[in-house]
C-alpha cells in the first residue's frame, strides 16, 4: 500500500465519528428514510479525503479506492474494521 493511501486512511479514521453517526441513525430510521441519502452523505465524506467511492451496503460496508488500492471499511455495533487489497 502506498504511503499516501495510508495517510488518507488515517485521516479518514480520525473523522470516522460521522460514519458511526450515519450507521446509528440508519438503524433507527431505516423504515422511514431512503438509503440513497446515506450513500450520498457517505460518498461526499470519503471523497473529501481523496478516495473514490465505489459502493456501500445497508450493513455499512463501504468500498472505496485510492491510487489503485481497494479499501473496505466495515462499521458494525461491535466496532469498525478496515482492510485493503490491490
Amino acid at each position: 500500500m502506498k504511503q499516501s493511501t495510508k495517510n488518507k486512511m488515517e485521516m479518514l479514521f480520525k473523522e470516522a465519528e460521522f460514519l458511526w453517526y450515519l450507521r446509528e441513525r440508519w438503524e433507527d430510521e431505516k423504515d422511514y428514510e431512503d438509503f440513497a441519502d446515506y450513500i450520498e452523505k457517505t460518498r461526499n465524506f470519503v471523497e473529501k479525503f481523496g478516495f473514490t467511492f465505489i459502493k456501500m451496503t445497508e450493513t455499512f460496508k463501504i468500498h472505496m479506492q485510492h491510487l489503485g488500492t481497494n479499501v473496505h471499511l466495515s462499521i458494525s455495533s461491535k466496532g469498525m474494521s478496515i482492510t485493503t487489497s490491490v
